[in-house]
């Protein structure tokens, strides 16, 4: 089969494909734009099937590469060591945002920052201290940088100097 095969082949094919989407289009008129959609395959039949395979290939080619699987850490929990560090650092109060300043709830969860699940590393550099409610409703999203500018601007009034006061870390398998 040459190129040329191929090509007719192709074009026959989407021939086809916009009889049936013109046949289509036409047999439901009450559907807003069927008639425009019609005209369009009429005057651009190949054009227009070669759009819709397009968008289709880019979709596909879309989740394919966001559905990438993130290198994680290999230790997902804390060490317990950490969590009472960061526990005296934060004076065992959750470090998230409440409705007026800093929650006033005490911090139960050591949470990852950026998510594990997502490439968040188990260090120091990525735990925050969260109550339950906060922790559970943050789940594994990804927090925003405002959201990440807020607690570091809030570590500036009870975090030492020496320590890590901008969330947020991830792995990498060095």
């Amino acid at each position: 089969m040459t190129t040329d095969d191929a090509f007719d082949v192709l074009g026959s094919l989407a021939d086809t494909v916009a009889d049936l989407l013109r046949d289509v289009a036409l047999d439901h008129p009450r559907i807003p734009g069927s008639a425009w959609f019609a005209g369009l395959l009429d005057s651009h039949p190949r054009l227009l099937v070669a759009a819709i395979v397009t968008f289709l290939v880019l979709s596909r080619l879309d989740r394919t590469i966001r559905g990438r699987r993130t290198t994680k850490d290999p230790i997902r929990l804390f060490p317990p060591e950490l969590k009472d560090a960061a526990r005296v650092q934060a004076g065992g109060r959750c470090e998230m945002t409440g409705p007026f300043g800093r929650c006033r709830r005490p911090g139960e969860h050591a949470d990852h920052w950026i998510p594990w699940s997502r490439g968040g590393a188990s260090n120091a550099a990525n735990l925050v201290l969260a109550c339950a409610p906060h922790n559970l409703r943050k789940s594994a999203r990804m927090p925003s940088r405002m959201a990440t500018r807020g607690i570091a601007r809030r570590r500036r009034r009870y975090a030492p100097a020496a320590a890590c006061r901008r969330p947020g870390c991830r792995w990498s398998p060095v």
